[in-house]
């Protein structure tokens, strides 16, 4: 058995799925059917191990031999890609955690060391950006005072360090 790969008839994973741990295998520009047939087979052995969704791909039209090999065996043609240039849609990223300017500068700074960044998004109460804040301005700030012989956090609010975007 292949896994990971449709025969035809077959819906062993459905087309039009994409979630952010596909990898697309594929040949050379040119698909001649070694370059499709080891598409194929890399990308079923590496389902089989299953660590990710390895997904089949040729990058142009798939000439007439190849066709009548993948028929002959009962394969489909492999998804064809017209691009492979990274796009935004690509791209993994995070949504950072976000403070509001009501927050106290000791609630940002244990949000900012809880989640071990540097900078955090200050934001307004519509969720537009504000401004930013970093562990340096809170610092600068002095946001640990001596007071006698004792340390104490200060309660003021993020707005006096923070800049204000635009």
């Amino acid at each position: 058995m292949i896994y990971g790969y449709n025969f035809k008839g077959s819906s062993i994973f459905p087309r039009g799925r994409k979630t952010m741990n596909e990898i697309y295998v594929t040949g050379h520009r040119n698909p001649d059917t070694d370059s499709v047939v080891a598409a194929i087979s890399y990308a079923s052995l590496r389902n089989a191990l299953g660590d990710r969704n390895y997904i089949p791909v040729h990058l142009d039209h798939i000439n007439d031999e190849t066709q009548r090999i993948l028929d002959r065996f009962n394969f489909e043609a492999p998804m064809r890609l017209r691009n492979v240039r990274t796009q935004v849609c690509d791209l993994e990223y995070d949504t950072p955690p976000a403070l509001n300017s009501t927050v106290s500068i000791d609630r940002a700074w244990n949000t900012i060391q809880e989640h071990g960044i540097s900078t955090i998004p200050v934001i307004n109460e519509d969720g537009s950006l504000y401004g930013m804040l970093s562990a340096g301005d809170i610092t600068n700030y002095n946001m640990l005072a001596n007071e006698n012989g004792t340390w104490r956090t200060c309660r003021s609010s993020t707005c006096s360090v923070y800049w204000k975007a635009g």
